[in-house]
């Protein structure tokens, strides 16, 4: 029993840009019917029998899955434990199947990861909505982090940057990212640099907390 080699089908629909969706457990029947469902809707497939097959063909394959579905109780390694490999090696999202619907397990999973969690028996009826969803929360993290790593480099490599929102926080009471996000807007729809805005800012801070400082100096009276 070994991994199914990609078809002709799959190669096609790989061009036309569908997400790759991989399949990880040792029942070769309910792989077979998760593949004809989910690929009779447009997605590409990969099929495993074990997560050790399953990681081998991550590490090998390009381009990477945008969904494993795995078994929780898989043989040799367990699914929770690919779960963790996946979480921490290579950030590719997943959902567990199982047939045990203990609720413990189910919070378990969540806990590793997991954008979901279907019981079986599956029906196709259940796991395609499924998918979509993760799919879709897959995709928000992936911009999540996405966001997190810009704001990274951005501080990291100006130090006006990191200044001005210091001063957005401060001024609008707003987190860090929220307060690069409106850096970066601004930035946008002026069609300029975040430097070049950060700059501005720190500027037009300045010059108000100069104006102020003359005010309050001039508000003071000398003593007689």
């Amino acid at each position: 029993m070994g991994f199914r080699p990609m078809t002709v089908e799959t190669v096609t629909s790989e061009a036309a840009g569908d997400p790759y969706i991989l399949i990880v457990d040792d029942d070769q029947a309910l792989r077979a019917m998760l593949a004809e469902g989910i690929r009779h809707v447009g997605y590409r497939i990969g099929e495993a029998e074990s997560a050790e097959q399953a990681l081998a063909l991550i590490a090998t394959q390009q381009p990477k899955p945008d969904l494993v579905l795995i078994d929780v109780h898989l043989p040799g390694m367990s699914g929770i434990e690919l779960a963790c490999r996946l979480r921490v090696g290579s950030e590719v999202p997943f959902l567990f199947i199982s047939c045990d619907s203990d609720m413990a397990l189910a919070k378990l999973a969540a806990e590793y990861g997991s954008l979901a969690y279907l019981v079986k028996p599956l029906k196709f009826e259940q796991i395609a909505p499924a998918i979509e969803s993760a799919l879709s929360r897959a995709e928000e993290l992936r911009q999540m982090r996405l966001r997190e790593t810009q704001l990274d480099a951005a501080l990291s490599q100006g130090r006006e940057t990191s200044i001005a929102v210091g001063v957005l926080m401060e001024r609008l009471r707003i987190g860090r990212k929220a307060a690069f996000e409106r850096l970066r807007g601004t930035a946008r729809s002026q069609r300029r640099s975040i430097g070049e805005v950060a700059r501005e800012l720190l500027e037009t801070a300045e010059t108000a907390n100069g104006r102020q400082a003359g005010r309050d100096g001039g508000s003071q009276t000398t003593p007689d």
